[in-house]
């Protein structure tokens, strides 16, 4: 029977230590440099759909809604004073009425079609830093 007591431990090869090396190096990179990004990135995903840029997207949109109304009312109140129509008579109000409906609707649905966007956006940041993980 033989003895066996002699030394078990396996000695890196020149070429595993210079791998190894590599790997430290890239870990130390990524760690560096790269992290602080992903850090960056995560956090600005997760803001996406704070009140405050939710508020900010309700604002920029209804603005534009308001503007393009405005804008409206200006045309079709210069169209029926041409006309001759009474400012004060139904008719008038009536148009004014329903551009105001109309421009109301229309906001609120650009506004749940931005917010909704602005949702899918955070989604899809969401599955990249998934990717980024993987």
């Amino acid at each position: 029977m033989s003895g066996g007591g002699g030394d078990n431990s396996v000695k890196d090869t020149p070429e595993q230590r210079e791998l190894a090396a590599v790997a430290a190096e890239k870990w130390n990179f990524a760690q560096e440099k790269l992290a602080p990004l992903e850090n960056a990135y995560m956090e600005s995903v997760g803001d996406m759909t704070s009140n405050a840029n939710m508020n900010y997207i309700a604002g920029r949109t209804m603005q534009s809604q308001q503007q393009a109304t405005g804008e409206a009312n200006q045309q079709v109140g210069a169209q029926l004073g041409q006309a001759g129509i009474n400012p004060a008579s139904g008719r008038y109000q009536s148009a004014m009425s329903g551009i105001a409906v109309g421009g109301a609707n229309a906001g609120g649905e650009t506004l749940g079609r931005a917010q909704f966007e602005q949702e899918s956006q955070q989604i899809q940041g969401l599955q990249n830093i998934v990717a980024i993980g993987q």
